[in-house]
């Protein structure tokens, strides 16, 4: 006979359905990527590879777009036009501007500013030219300039020089950096000058890549260091040590193998 279980005996315990808990999984929102558990499913294993394109499929032709140039060159493009209208005074401003973005800038600033620099020399061989033909045009900083405006008259520039008005300065408190002062001494040997002091100033400085022109330059380098070495008020070494290191940059980069003059003694 079977055994019959007293009232100390366990009864077998049935297992409990999750119904209600699987049925609230299955009404979740995309309750497809969930395990019986309710854990995320692990996401199907794709491959991202690029695919090689088909040979024997003609490829679709790119569309054909001009780069747009930069802003800057624009700019640059602007202001070469504008120079014929310039005054001398603005023009002395922007070939300084100039001077220093050839030597901070990055590198197409630099090439802007060379644009520029070119573009600044071409006006000042034109304005020379007009000058030489015409001494009466010495009394204007501009062929644009106000004939009734008197105030700007070229012979505020007989104090200056051709040096100082192209921005040489040497020194320890406004001194310019090498590669600028010898920017600014490369142009003078090499280019027309600027249409400053009178006709008889500028001829004296003879032709642009000339012995005349080179000896004038070595000579008035020359002059300035010597006179600042007479001069006992001031301390004028720094520009001193400017002024013979331009004469051994002029002597090495114009004058060995090309001219015979007497080079000035800078010792």
């Amino acid at each position: 006979m079977p055994r019959q279980s007293g009232k100390g005996s366990k009864k077998p315990k049935k297992a409990k359905t999750s119904t209600s808990s699987q049925s609230f999984r299955s009404s979740l929102p995309k309750a497809q990527n969930l395990t019986a558990a309710g854990t995320k499913r692990p996401p199907p294993y794709r491959d991202v590879r690029p695919r090689r394109p088909d040979p024997s499929k003609p490829s679709a032709p790119k569309p054909s777009q001009k780069p747009e140039p930069p802003k800057l060159v624009i700019r640059v493009d602007a202001l070469v036009e504008a120079l014929p209208q310039r005054t001398m005074q603005e023009l002395q401003g922007q070939w300084l501007n100039c001077l220093r973005l050839l030597g901070d800038a990055s590198k197409g600033k630099r090439q802007a500013a060379r644009k520029f620099r070119a573009a600044v020399l071409f006006e000042w061989e034109r304005r020379c030219k007009l000058a030489l033909s015409d001494p009466d045009y010495f009394d204007w900083p501009s062929t644009q300039a106000d004939l009734g405006d008197r105030s700007q008259r070229f012979d505020t520039w007989n104090q200056e020089g051709v040096l100082k008005y192209m921005g040489y300065e040497v020194g320890r408190t406004k001194g310019l950096a090498d590669h600028s002062r010898r920017e600014i001494l490369d142009a003078v040997f090499s280019s027309v000058l600027p249409p400053v002091n009178s006709p008889d100033y500028v001829k004296k400085w003879g032709l642009p890549g000339s012995a005349p022109r080179l000896e004038r330059l070595a000579n008035e380098l020359a002059r300035f260091a010597r006179n600042a070495k007479r001069n006992r008020t001031a301390d004028y070494s720094a520009a001193v040590a400017d002024w013979e290191a331009d004469l051994k940059y002029l002597h090495r980069m114009y004058y060995i193998g090309k001219f015979r003059f007497g080079w000035p003694s800078i010792g």
